[in-house]
């Protein structure tokens, strides 16, 4: 979409459940309006509702991976794919990710920012239970950390082998069973093989 398109459409409302953002809020601060009328933006902006009033100005020769060089970056309301609630992707954030972290402009956010924070605490545990699972020799505190992994895992329904649930807490119940991890993770197993 053109600016000079752009700045023709309405402000949309803000829904009641807006999911906040730590850094960024709604209708905070205006955007710069130096934005060349042929200027493109994101090809995302065609079917997004926007804020056109919150557009800055983009550096194309700062971004990669696409065909045509956006001009501007500009507040989008949408929902999240994971919780379905209402969130505004901002233009600051756009240019962060796209201009600074330097990640192609082809991508786009999907998630509102509780679920990212979610989602990449999920990653965080699931390469950590992955680093453990492939070490030969483990401390205790390293044991203890798997079975928390496993566990927390094994919750989320990443983890689904019962045998690998079993694996982690005879060991823990073998080295570590006065820890309460070792507790929680054969009350899991016991959970699991019950609704067998």
């Amino acid at each position: 979409m053109r600016y000079s398109d752009l700045t023709r459409l309405p402000t949309p409302n803000i829904p009641a459940d807006l999911v906040p953002h730590p850094r960024y809020e709604v209708g905070m601060k205006k955007g710069k309006q130096d934005i060349p009328p042929d200027a493109w933006g994101h090809w995302r902006y065609n079917s997004s509702k926007v804020f056109p009033q919150s557009a800055i100005r983009a550096n194309p020769e700062k971004q990669r991976g696409y065909a045509v060089d956006v001009g501007y970056y500009v507040d989008c309301l949408q929902g999240c794919r994971v919780c379905g609630r209402p969130f505004v992707f901002f233009a600051e954030e756009q240019r962060y990710l796209y201009e600074v972290l330097g990640l192609p402009v082809d991508r786009w956010c999907l998630r509102c920012v509780e679920c990212r924070k979610a989602y990449k605490h999920v990653q965080g545990r699931f390469q950590r239970y992955s680093r453990l699972v492939a070490m030969e020799k483990l401390s205790d505190k390293d044991l203890a950390t798997l079975a928390l992994d496993t566990l927390f895992l094994w919750e989320q329904g990443l983890i689904q082998n019962r045998d690998t649930l079993n694996r982690v807490k005879n060991q823990a119940l073998k080295r570590i069973p006065n820890r309460r991890i070792a507790k929680e993770i054969v009350e899991a197993a016991n959970r699991a093989k019950a609704l067998e």
